[in-house]
């Protein structure tokens, strides 16, 4: 059987004949929908989802589209999915960038960009398609994801990693402190996510508003034009 691959934005698709499920723009928009509504439910009591949870969106995927999505393609859909997350909120901590939560937009100056560009690989590509429901990737990925020195490679768990950093015991510890120097602390990702997520809020609160105020305008225009040829 032949297939036919597509790579766009560095993600490779593989299309083939029957029933073998890709992933497009509409099918992608629903699994994040799928996998919200299972996180709301409490049903990702780590980084991922339990198998029952699993075996639930596996199944309405195949429902709504006909086709039938491996384990293996959830799985790496997921981890794309929470990359993709993890890539736009470091862009949005960022001095001198906008978002709009309503368009899911990014906007700079030429110059701030030009910076982002050497800082970030995938800056260009949110620059032109922003980062779509980044809402829901928030509320899918936004308490579990650690980054710098609290995250844990995929190829090992973080109980390893832990115990791996404790070989030298407490005294061990205390004598590596004494000779490198007080440690400054780092911010905790939770602390950072709160803060992000505040960021969003706000800039969703005031595009509402600005929508509110450009709605009552219209109204007022359409009020005077309307009493104005009845008299």
């Amino acid at each position: 059987m032949n297939n036919d691959i597509k790579c766009e934005d560095e993600v490779v698709e593989i299309k083939s004949m029957g029933g073998v499920g890709v992933w497009n723009e509409n099918i992608e928009s629903y699994l994040k929908s799928l996998i919200e509504e299972e996180v709301k439910r409490g049903n990702r009591p780590t980084t991922t989802l339990t198998k029952q949870a699993w075996r639930i969106v596996k199944q309405k995927l195949k429902e709504k589209t006909k086709k039938e999505y491996s384990q293996e393609q959830l799985k790496n859909k997921y981890n794309q999915l929470r990359q993709r997350w993890k890539d736009f909120s470091k862009l949005l901590e960022e001095t001198g960038i906008g978002y709009n939560p309503v368009t899911y937009q990014l906007s700079a100056e030429d110059a701030v960009w030009k910076r982002l560009y050497e800082k970030h690989k995938s800056a260009k590509t949110f620059r032109k398609k922003g980062c779509k429901h980044f809402d829901k990737l928030s509320t899918i990925f936004g308490d579990t994801t650690a980054t710098g020195a609290s995250s844990h490679p995929s190829t090992i768990s973080p109980s390893e990693s832990e115990n791996e950093n404790d070989t030298d015991g407490e005294g061990g510890d205390s004598r590596k402190q004494c000779e490198e120097g007080p440690k400054t602390k780092k911010p905790k990702p939770n602390v950072i996510h709160k803060k992000l997520r505040e960021r969003v809020n706000t800039a969703m609160a005031d595009a509402l508003v600005a929508m509110s105020e450009n709605s009552k305008k219209k109204l007022e225009l359409f009020e005077r034009r309307f009493n104005g040829n009845d008299e």
